[in-house]
C-alpha cells in the first residue's frame, strides 16, 4: 500500500456511552442519515471518499486535493443544519451534539481499516480534552471543531469563509502526556466561544514513573544510561558504604 496526502476527517457523538441501549441504536441511525446528507453536500465524487462507520460516528478519507476549503466548509455547514433540524424535532431528551476534527496528510484506505499519521492525528484530535471542554463551555451548541494546525494554514485561513471563517477559530495547544501526543490546533464553534484562548489541556498519565540512581561511597557517575524520555523526573541518592568487618 502506498499512502498518499488525503484529508481525513472524523465524527464523534458526545455522550454516547451515558445512553440507553436503546438510545444508542436510535442516535446511530440519525447520525448515518446527518453524514450521509452533509457529504452530498460537499458534491465529493464517489471514487473520492472512503468511509468507515465507528458506531457512534465515522471517519472519512477524500482525496480532494485543491478543494479541501470548499468541502470541508460545504460538509461542516450541511453537518450544522442538519444536525439542528434533527434536534429541534427530536426534542431534548434525543438531542445530538458532535465532535468533528480534520486534517490532512500521509494515509491509506487498508483492508483492515485506515493507517497512515493523518489518521491517527485526526483520531487524538476528536478525542481531546480541549474540543471536550469546547462543549462543555459552550452548552447551547451542537457541534464542536478542531482542526490541525497545518490544515488551518493551508486549507482554513487561504478559504472562502462561509461556514469555516479564520476569524471565528481559536488556537490550543492539545497534549496528551499518556500517549505522547502534543500538537498545535484550532477550535471552532459557529461562533464567538466561550473559554480560554491559546489555552493548554493536558492529559497526563495515571502513574507518571520517577528513575532514582543510587550510589555509593567511592562510586563514580559516568555515563551510565541512556534515555529518550523520562516522565516524573530523575533523582540521585546517597548510599553510605558498610563498614568491613
Amino acid at each position: 500500500m502506498t499512502s498518499t496526502r488525503l484529508l481525513c476527517v472524523a465524527v464523534d457523538l458526545e455522550g454516547f456511552s451515558r445512553r440507553s441501549l436503546a438510545e444508542q441504536e436510535s442516535a446511530q441511525d440519525r447520525i448515518a442519515d446527518l453524514l450521509d446528507a452533509a457529504w452530498l453536500a460537499g458534491d465529493v465524487p464517489a471514487d473520492a471518499i472512503t468511509r468507515r462507520q465507528t458506531g457512534d460516528g465515522e471517519l472519512t478519507l477524500l482525496d480532494v486535493a485543491g478543494a479541501e476549503s470548499e468541502v470541508l466548509a460545504a460538509f461542516i455547514g450541511a453537518l450544522r443544519a442538519g444536525l439542528t433540524a434533527a434536534n429541534g424535532a427530536a426534542g431534548p431528551c434525543h438531542r445530538m451534539r458532535l465532535r468533528v476534527a480534520a486534517h490532512a496528510g500521509s494515509a491509506v484506505a487498508g483492508p483492515n481499516g485506515f493507517a497512515g499519521h493523518a489518521v491517527i492525528r485526526t483520531c487524538r484530535l476528536v478525542d481531546c480534552a480541549p474540543l471536550h471542554a469546547l462543549l462543555a463551555e459552550n452548552p447551547d451548541a451542537d457541534l464542536g471543531l478542531i482542526v490541525s494546525d497545518s490544515l488551518f494554514e493551508d486549507v482554513v485561513s487561504v478559504g472562502t469563509g462561509g461556514a469555516l471563517a479564520a476569524r471565528e477559530f481559536q488556537p490550543v495547544l492539545v497534549v496528551d502526556a499518556a500517549k505522547r501526543f502534543s500538537a498545535h490546533a484550532w477550535l471552532h464553534i459557529g461562533g464567538p466561544a466561550n473559554g480560554a484562548t491559546c489555552a493548554v489541556h493536558a492529559r497526563e498519565p495515571a502513574e507518571p514513573a520517577r528513575l532514582r540512581i543510587d550510589i555509593a561511597d567511592g562510586g563514580h557517575v559516568g555515563t551510565i544510561l541512556q534515555v529518550g524520555e523520562v516522565h516524573g523526573g530523575l533523582s540521585l541518592g546517597h548510599v553510605p558504604r558498610s563498614p568491613r568487618p
